[in-house]
């Protein structure tokens, strides 16, 4: 058998384990060769040391994914799905959705909210659409869920794509049905179908966060929803223009456009707002439904005076715009039709200074060349032209500008309002319901017995789950579905999926969900303990120094051998030490391997996860002149000390005798300084024949 036969045959029993040495301390060593689970370099077996109990402790999973065995603290792991580990150090947390505002982390669910505000869609040159009240619709069982909400809709919080958070108003929260959400969007593309808002729900302690008036621009002096059922009519914008007296026959109740409306009578009703007065432009848009005749003829909608008129005409289902200027006077038009139909119609009147437009259902039906500034109106009346000019239909939805909105803004809103402007899509979590992380396999170095698990979590949404086996790629393993949860602080012993003596270890992080939020795992440990807690039996003997008696001089750094100990499993190498003494003086400190290796100290002994000893060796011999950064003072003596270790870190421990200044050398590597010259005084030379003396000066 070979040398190197003997030496897999020897290293390779039960219980004792190797490991590939790291590519940078190859590098520096000559002519290896990788077998099996080490290394042979020069035919000598290199193999990894361990202290007898340590534990294993990972608090960073940042640095991604290694399939690679690990011995000792890393931050990689083997596989993850769901899981959230590399952003930061520290922790890991379940991986969410890619965009999630930071002000919203506390809230469990989003939807996307997509506008088509293209040409195609609005049947008119489309524009950006700036500060634009967007209504989004919420269908209970098609584009939200309403047991994930709160009772009154507390928790809804809109943003822009970048995150900005928008102002929001809630004209109606019915949860059996449909709901009804104004949104101030600060732009809305040009010719575009792709810009998006977010709705965000799903925080049980949220407070209200709607900003009502924010929603309405400045450009907006009045705007009614008629969705209060009794009293007064409230204005949204921050103007205030709220009702002065309200006498319909239903208020409120009546199934509006949007919402709740108000029904009037054709006999009287009307409501009274005090007057609102444009000065230079102005916009009126509201949602009209004939039910009856018009004792008049007009039904006449919005009055301000004789400032501002707005009409259905009875006979013959047009509209009615009328203003009142003060270069041009009174200026009224009818034009479109269809509004005798007993259907909701968006009705528009704008007038920007030079044109008056009427609108219907989003498209201008006529307009008119006027100019001038607007007359000053009395108070606002709405479903009454005194004495006989009254509304016999419902109302919905009163706005007044003071700018002439755009053909563009008018066929929007109408889009909007119809429900054919948004597109709400599908629920998605911040977090998935669970994710799952699986370390990398742990080398213990040795058989281990296992300790007790510590990690630390918050929440209660962390179960660690931990296997052993005997192999190194856990082909033995019991399948993680057959492991159970364990608690921190238990004893790993106890569980189903350890035993004591594996050399391998793998744990699971499954991360659950709770409620809004993700639960975190900050850090974990597993302790464990060679199994062998044996010292060799027998230390390494026979030491000698190749071709030189101890104790005596050298020039070189010599080669020091020994005969190998013994140990119940396999001896792994030899902790050693070079104690530099006075030449001929009596060894002093006396360095005991196992804590000080003398001139050694600090140096790189190759060994991998070397926790035992300062410095050790694999073999039978160490060559001094071979190491690394070890560089010995002339004009002095070595005491050589040397322990033998096995594979666990168990160091032998004999009497001072077999293992303590076993050998020494006298190193002198000066070269001595040659002759340089002879001297001959006369007092010391003689001519006699046969005899003379020199004095020789160097």
């Amino acid at each position: 058998m070979t040398i190197k036969e003997k030496l897999i045959n020897r290293y390779l029993k039960p219980r004792f384990s190797f490991v590939w040495l790291q590519m940078a301390v190859i590098s520096a060593l000559t002519a290896g060769m990788a077998i099996g689970l080490f290394f042979l370099v020069n035919d000598v077996v290199i193999p990894r040391i361990r202290a007898t109990s340590t534990p294993w402790v990972q608090t960073d999973w940042s640095g991604g994914d290694s399939s690679t065995l690990v011995s000792e603290t890393v931050n990689t792991w083997t596989s993850l799905d769901g899981v959230e580990a590399t952003a930061s150090a520290g922790l890991i947390v379940l991986d969410q959705t890619d965009g999630w505002s930071s002000d919203y982390h506390n809230w469990a669910y989003r939807r996307k909210i997509t506008f088509d505000n293209t040409d195609a869609t609005l049947g008119v040159t489309s524009e950006n659409l700036t500060d634009f009240p967007v209504l989004v619709k919420l269908d209970t069982g098609t584009n939200i869920d309403y047991t994930k909400t709160q009772d009154l809709g507390q928790d809804l919080r809109f943003t822009d794509s970048d995150g900005t958070v928008l102002a929001y108003e809630i004209e109606k929260w019915d949860e059996t049905g449909s709901s009804y959400v104004w949104v101030k969007v600060p732009q809305i593309d040009q010719n575009s179908n792709t810009d998006y808002v977010y709705i965000y729900y799903g925080n049980t302690g949220a407070s209200d966060g709607q900003t009502e008036s924010s929603v309405w621009n400045s450009g907006y002096k009045m705007v009614q929803h008629f969705n209060e059922s009794s009293g007064v009519h409230y204005d949204s914008t921050a103007n205030n223009f709220d009702s002065n007296s309200v006498t319909v026959t239903e208020q409120g109740a009546d199934i509006g456009q949007i919402d709740g409306a108000d029904h009037f009578n054709g006999a009287g009703d009307n409501i009274t707002i005090t007057a609102i007065s444009p000065a230079s432009q102005v916009t009126v848009t509201t949602w009209f439904k004939r039910l009856g005749v018009a004792g008049s003829g007009y039904h006449t909608i919005y009055m301000q005076g004789t400032q501002i008129e707005l009409d259905a005409i009875e006979s013959t289902g047009q509209i009615r715009a009328g203003v009142t200027t003060a270069t041009m006077g009174r200026q009224v038009f009818n034009s479109g039709s269809g509004l005798g139909d007993g259907q909701f119609h968006q009705l528009g009147l704008v007038y920007n200074g030079e044109t008056l437009k009427a609108y219907i259902d989003g498209v201008q039906t006529s307009s008119q060349s006027v100019s001038g500034a607007l007359s000053t109106g009395s108070a606002t009346t709405i479903g009454k032209l005194a004495p006989s000019y009254y509304v016999n239909g419902v109302l919905d939805e009163i706005r007044v500008s003071d700018i002439g909105r755009s053909a563009a803004w008018i066929a929007a809103s109408y889009k909007s309002e119809t429900n054919a402007f948004n597109t709400i899509a599908d629920e998605v979590s911040q977090y998935p319901d669970s994710g799952i992380l699986i370390s990398n396999i742990l080398d213990a170095g040795f058989a281990a017995d296992w300790g007790e698990l510590s990690y630390t979590a918050s929440g209660s949404g962390v179960t660690i789950k931990v296997r052993t086996d005997s192999s190194p790629d856990m082909s033995g393993a019991t399948d993680w579905g057959s492991c159970s949860g364990i608690a921190s602080g238990t004893d790993l012993t106890e569980t189903d999926c350890v035993t004591d003596q594996d050399q391998y270890l793998q744990y699971q992080a499954t991360l659950t969900v709770q409620g809004a939020l993700s639960p975190e795992l900050y850090d974990i440990s597993v302790p464990f303990t060679a199994s062998d807690q044996l010292r060799p039996s027998v230390n390494a003997a026979n030491v000698a120094i190749t071709g030189l008696t101890s104790g005596n001089w050298t020039s070189t750094e010599p080669t020091i051998t020994w005969t190998a100990g013994t140990d119940d499993t396999a001896v792994a190498g030899y902790c050693i030490s070079l104690d530099e003494q006075t030449v001929d003086a009596t060894p002093s400190a006396s360095l005991n391997p196992e804590t000080d290796a003398g001139e050694m100290n600090g140096l790189d002994d190759g060994i991998t996860n070397n926790s035992t000893c300062p410095y050790i060796v694999a073999g039978t011999s160490v060559d001094l002149s071979s190491i690394s950064g070890l560089t010995l003072p002339t004009n002095k003596q070595y005491w050589f000390s040397i322990k033998a270790v096995d594979a666990a870190g168990n160091v032998a421990n004999d009497i001072a005798g077999p293992w303590q200044d076993l050998v020494s050398f006298k190193y002198d590597s000066t070269v001595p300084t040659n002759v340089a010259y002879l001297t001959m005084p006369s007092t010391n030379f003689s001519f006699r024949i046969g005899s003379f003396g020199l004095a020789i000066s160097a």
